[in-house]
């Protein structure tokens, strides 16, 4: 559903004046608050790992180069999706500021083991992706992250803001009216406990089952998987010495 739209939809379940339009009403008070409303309300739900807000980046690296540019829609990593595609090995994880020092200033090397990272700045105090040890060769690094990009145009363009009436969320449409709801009623100076709860918990059942889950089996080792969840191989029952 489109901006408009949803707003609408939560204004008759409130009780609210419907507004004609939302973008540049601002003679109509009522379409000023309901716009800040659902342009908080996105920005909100626009930080959560939906699928939808999931892309992947690919950094091709340089001799001599450890930082490199963020896509310019990137949020935040998708935590263990590191990895150096080039020796098939995935990335150490984002290191702190401590960690990182002592590599760059100590004695200690981890070349022999695996790559690390840490997110940084530039000169124009733009973040960027470091990289330990600096590579010394052309290899492909790749990542999962969180777009800042929430909503699009109704011709697909992405946006991180409301720009018409006729945009429409990147994540579920229900779960930005459920949000959208409690946020009005509270402008409005109206009891909003309920409908706060009732988008809480839509929205932890949403993050639980959007990605996928799997099934944590009960009934033995008939359905034990040694491979971590991506084979079918059945263990015989039996006794096992160590």
């Amino acid at each position: 559903m489109s901006l408009l739209s949803s707003v609408s939809q939560v204004c008759k379940e409130t009780g609210l004046l419907v507004p004609a339009s939302l973008i540049g009403n601002d003679d109509d008070e009522n379409a000023v608050r309901l716009l800040g409303a659902a342009e908080r309300t996105g920005k909100h739900l626009g930080r959560e790992p939906f699928p939808e807000m999931i892309k992947t980046q690919t950094v091709t690296t340089a001799d001599g180069t450890a930082d490199y540019a963020f896509e310019s829609d990137f949020l935040y990593f998708v935590p263990q999706t590191s990895w150096n595609v080039t020796n098939t090995r995935i990335m150490g994880h984002a290191i702190r500021a401590q960690e990182w020092e002592r590599l760059q200033n100590g004695s200690i090397s981890i070349a022999a083991i695996t790559d690390v990272w840490r997110v940084t700045r530039d000169s124009s105090d733009n973040r960027q992706f470091s990289v330990y040890p600096t590579p010394s060769a052309v290899e492909t690094l790749t990542f999962e992250y969180i777009m800042n990009t929430w909503c699009e145009s109704a011709g697909g363009a992405a946006q991180t803001t409301w720009t018409a009436d006729t945009d429409v969320p990147i994540f579920p449409d229900y779960l930005f009216e459920l949000e959208l709801k409690w946020r009005v009623l509270e402008v409005a100076g109206m009891p909003y406990a309920q409908a706060l709860a009732e988008a809480e918990d839509e929205l932890d059942k949403e993050k639980a089952r959007a990605p996928g889950t799997r099934v944590l089996s009960l009934d033995g080792p008939r359905n034990a998987d040694p491979y971590g969840g991506y084979g079918g191989v059945n263990i015989q029952e039996g006794n096992f010495t160590l």
